[in-house]
């Protein structure tokens, strides 16, 4: 395998277990913020704000996504693990998907939802409130992107025998949308799942935050984005068709900002007046 490449995928039950690495990359802790997408042919890149340091996220035909900040950190899924640089040797990581951490199997995961998932996390996942709002903030971005595939094999954790990790964020694709109304792949608060900043704010206190907080991440996220569209839609070379296609549908869709009241009312003025702008 070259240097810089390594295989990656997420395990199943039946799979052994083993490895440990401190190595860690993703979205940074609760206030993940896309920058742009791009596409070429089914494959859709969005660059995620990973603090100071921009991360690149490639998902659906290449399935493989790179951290900037760990030049020799590009993974690729192959395998039942993930092999990861130290130093000059490799390692491989244990992962485990959420539907196994559900302990759901295929037939079950329609009903598997972000409460429950936030309740493993508290008990066995280390810094598990840094871990809760990194989630959230996740949720919150795949709305605000128009990512509504985000089933319990796209979530996933490193495991290293005793605790587990969330892994980097992943296959996040925005999908064909020809209105407004959308659902998420898994429940968010009791039976709901519509693709509905407020559905999230409704349950922000299962992820360890108060409204204020939930909000912030949101307002952030929505910022990011009308500040970055243009310039980096220019980067990808997104011709205006798509742009069209995307702005407003996919990006932004006015259905994610229904309902919002009180402190959270502004959310919804704000994204109006972002996609107005631009």
């Amino acid at each position: 395998m070259a240097k810089g490449q390594a295989g990656i995928e997420a395990m199943d039950k039946r799979d052994g277990l083993g490895g440990a690495d401190e190595w860690q990359a993703g979205l940074s802790i609760g206030v993940a913020t896309v920058l742009t997408a791009s596409v070429s042919s089914s494959c859709m890149a969005v660059r995620i704000a990973s603090g100071p340091t921009p991360s690149r996220f490639i998902c659906r035909n290449s399935r493989s996504w790179a951290n900037s900040s760990h030049p020799s950190a590009h993974l690729r899924w192959r395998a039942r693990y993930a092999t990861v640089p130290t130093g000059n040797d490799w390692h491989r990581r244990a992962m485990v998907s959420a539907l196994t951490i559900l302990e759901l199997d295929e037939m079950q995961a329609r009903y598997a939802s972000y409460q429950d998932l936030a309740e493993k996390i508290r008990f066995r996942f280390i810094n598990p409130t840094a871990t809760l709002h990194e989630l959230f903030a996740r949720l919150t971005f795949n709305i605000l992107v128009g990512n509504v595939d985000d089933h319990t094999r796209n979530h996933a954790a490193f495991w290293d025998g005793a605790q587990l990790a969330l892994t980097p964020a992943y296959d996040i694709c925005p999908q064909a949308r020809a209105g407004e109304e959308a659902s998420q792949a898994m429940l968010i608060v009791g039976r709901h799942r519509s693709s509905q900043i407020a559905t999230c704010l409704a349950a922000a206190g299962d992820f360890h935050m108060t409204s204020d907080q939930a909000i912030a991440i949101v307002s952030r996220q929505i910022e990011t984005i009308g500040a970055q569209w243009l310039a980096l839609c220019d980067e990808a070379s997104l011709g205006p068709v798509d742009r069209a296609l995307f702005w407003g549908r996919q990006f932004l869709n006015p259905f994610a900002f229904y309902e919002l009241e009180g402190p959270a009312a502004v959310l919804a003025e704000r994204a109006a007046t972002i996609r107005g702008q631009v």
